[in-house]
């Protein structure tokens, strides 16, 4: 799946849904649903490291979903690396 850079931190991809980089976490943003991921922004050049197993639970106007849905984080590690490769960021996974 294709990412648009839509800024210098936030990627938009074919089918509507954006990762957004920040300080502390990422967002991976699917219509009003969202997940944040941890990130630590380390060394020089700065590298982007990924704490994808604490991923948080399902997001919606910053209350937990009433209904979870399902996603592989297999799946979620291939979009994130995708798109900070789109945004020109090297980074790592724990």
């Amino acid at each position: 799946m294709a990412f648009q850079k839509i800024s210098e931190t936030e990627v938009m991809s074919e089918d509507g849904h954006r990762i957004k980089v920040g300080p502390l976490a990422l967002s991976y943003i699917q219509g009003s649903r969202y997940l944040t991921v941890p990130v630590e922004h380390r060394g020089q050049p700065p590298e982007i490291r990924v704490h994808l197993a604490q991923a948080s639970r399902w997001m919606e106007y910053g209350q937990p979903c009433d209904t979870e849905g399902t996603l592989s984080l297999v799946w979620l590690r291939v979009q994130i690396g995708e798109a900070l490769k789109v945004l020109g960021q090297p980074f790592s996974f724990d």
